[in-house]
């Protein structure tokens, strides 16, 4: 049998208390949820949807914030030090409100064409998108002023769903719909190199102490380990989904959270389960991994599970 029908069995032999999960909280609405991010500190929970964002207390799950917007929220990410609500829109523009003075809006500006996928914020000034449009583009957005952008062959041709930034050796680390993995200067946007993929990613992310690029697609989970020298990535280990739409992210630097259709997995690098919990959300589709592939939908104490028009939150016992 593979990993994924021995969960059962492996939870009772492999479960470590300081790492189980319980159900915490559920959160529902008559309108559809594109897109989730949980704040460093852990205090906040951001959720993006067709016109609105919502910001609530992780901790006590109280509604803090509702701010009206003209768009679809597409991605929502906090800043680093989880004083800024960064937001992309469907039109392109790019929000910045000051969680210090009340949600103040301190940036907006239309600096891709179409849809904007993600955002990565390398300090509270400098942001990092990717779109539809096929570009990634560095924005000041203290200075209101574009220091990078990417066009590479991507232009008209495929979307950038997704990007992160390894900080200590200066890439930027982008997936798209040409099935590559591809890895830019950050200084002067040249591409150094790039590793093909069989499936569309969806999501890519990076345990950068390691030197580890985790890859995910709804059909496999792939860890990657990134050699500079030598510009090329190195296939650790693969883990074939079969077709249970999932969402991956970083728990730690030894384990991963995998959310299956039916329940939500901690496995370590070596696809090992760890843990497993069943979670109560039903609408769990292509459309949900869609929407969500760039959230951020763990925590090391929290972990969100996305639907259609709820969500599930799960917390550390």
């Amino acid at each position: 049998m593979n990993k994924l029908c021995q969960r059962e069995q492996l939870e009772e032999n492999r479960q470590i208390p300081e790492f189980q999960f319980k159900n915490f909280h559920a959160l529902s609405s008559d309108k559809q949820f594109y897109s989730v991010q949980i704040s460093s500190n852990e205090k906040f929970l951001g959720i993006g949807g067709k016109g609105w964002i919502r910001v609530y207390c992780l901790r006590n799950n109280k509604l803090i914030k509702i701010i009206i917007v003209d768009q679809q929220v597409m991605v929502i990410k906090f800043t680093n030090d989880s004083k800024y609500l960064l937001c992309g829109y469907s039109d392109g523009y790019l929000n910045c409100f000051n969680i210090e003075k009340f949600y103040k809006t301190i940036y907006k500006n239309q600096i891709h064409k179409w849809d904007i996928y993600d955002i990565i914020a390398i300090d509270n000034d400098q942001i990092i998108t990717c779109s539809q449009d096929g570009s990634i583009i560095i924005t000041d957005i203290k200075k209101n002023q574009q220091l990078l952008k990417i066009i590479d062959d991507h232009e008209l041709r495929f979307r950038v769903t997704g990007i992160v930034y390894d900080e200590s050796n200066q890439y930027i680390i982008s997936c798209s719909d040409c099935r590559q993995i591809r890895f830019y200067n950050r200084k002067d946007g040249c591409r150094k190199f790039q590793q093909e993929h069989y499936y569309f990613v969806g999501k890519i992310q990076l345990i950068e102490r390691l030197n580890l690029l985790v890859t995910s697609t709804m059909l496999e989970i792939t860890i990657w380990q990134i050699d500079y020298q030598n510009f090329q990535l190195i296939q650790k280990n693969n883990f074939d989904l079969r077709w249970n739409y999932s969402f991956t992210s970083v728990l730690d630097n030894s384990r991963l959270v995998v959310i299956f259709d039916d329940c939500v997995g901690i496995l370590d690098y070596s696809f090992n389960l760890i843990q497993s919990t069943k979670h109560n959300i039903s609408k769990f589709y292509s459309i949900v991994f869609h929407y969500f592939q760039t959230s951020q939908l763990n925590s090391l104490n929290y972990i969100i599970v996305p639907g259609v028009h709820n969500l599930q939150i799960l917390k550390r016992k």
